[in-house]
């Protein structure tokens, strides 16, 4: 299951609306363009160390407020990853 189809997940993501396959595109084509900004800008992967298992995205990502470009620490994480400092750690 992707995460963009968890409710829990993507409830503070976007308009906290799950995606489907399209929407989906459409998310991934933004964090594409985030990366654009700058080098260090935009949603990386988060690989757990031990197994290298694909737990979720961290990064820096650009969000427009009030007309004013703001840098945010974002990220989200597999539920069953939830509880073990994975976040903590990211940000």
């Amino acid at each position: 299951m992707s995460l963009l189809s968890d409710p829990e997940v993507v409830r503070f993501i976007g308009n906290g609306e799950t995606r489907d396959e399209n929407g989906g595109k459409k998310f991934l084509d933004w964090i594409y363009r985030t990366y654009e900004v700058g080098e260090n800008i935009g949603l990386k992967l988060l690989v757990r160390k031990e197994d290298n298992a694909l737990i979720g995205h961290a990064g820096i990502v650009p969000q427009t407020i009030d007309d004013t470009l703001e840098m945010e620490i974002g990220y989200w994480i597999s539920r069953k990853y939830w509880g073990k400092g994975y976040a903590s750690e990211a940000a």
